[in-house]
């Protein structure tokens, strides 16, 4: 009856032990997809403007729906602040960069400019391919627009508070 209840016993924390490694390859594996920028997006200043003027703007956005923002500004130190976005904004750029892929929807947009900022759209697959969605002036182009607004929803070009320490 004893030896009984040690194979039972042994049983239990062996299945408890592989549960438990189970577990934490699952939760590892789920944290490395989550963690996996999957869009870039990056504005360029066609001109250099006064101190604090945003030179490059990069946006990226990670599959958990974090969003991070590199801020090259000219004349102050390089700024980096995070969010994270609701799961309906997530889904539309997601949407945006799978169907405009798909579609080649961009394949013949080109806006003729020469001032303001270029923008570049890039998607990044599973294998860490950067596919190009656009690149160029984005003006009047609705779809464009309309991705370059929701991500600046999340992040301000530039924060009131860091605005008032250049004056």
């Amino acid at each position: 009856m004893r030896n009984s209840n040690n194979k039972s016993r042994i049983r239990i924390v062996v299945v408890i032990a592989i549960t438990l490694v189970l577990a934490l390859s699952l939760y590892i594996i789920i944290s490395n997809i989550n963690n996996r920028v999957f869009m870039r997006i990056t504005y360029t200043s066609m001109f250099i403007g006064p101190v604090g003027y945003p030179d490059e703007i990069t946006y990226e956005i990670y599959e958990s729906g974090k969003i991070s923002i590199y801020r090259d500004l000219v004349g102050i130190e390089d700024q980096k602040e995070t969010a994270y976005m609701k799961q309906s904004d997530l889904k539309t750029i997601r949407e945006f960069a799978i169907n405009s892929i798909q579609n080649d929807t961009f394949a013949n947009t080109h806006v003729q400019a020469s001032d303001g900022a270029i923008w570049k759209f890039v998607y990044i697959d599973s294998s860490d391919n950067e596919i190009m969605i656009y690149s160029g002036y984005t003006y009047d182009v609705e779809e464009l627009e309309a991705i370059q607004s929701l991500i600046r929803s999340y992040l301000p070009l530039i924060r009131k508070e860091k605005r008032n320490n250049l004056k």
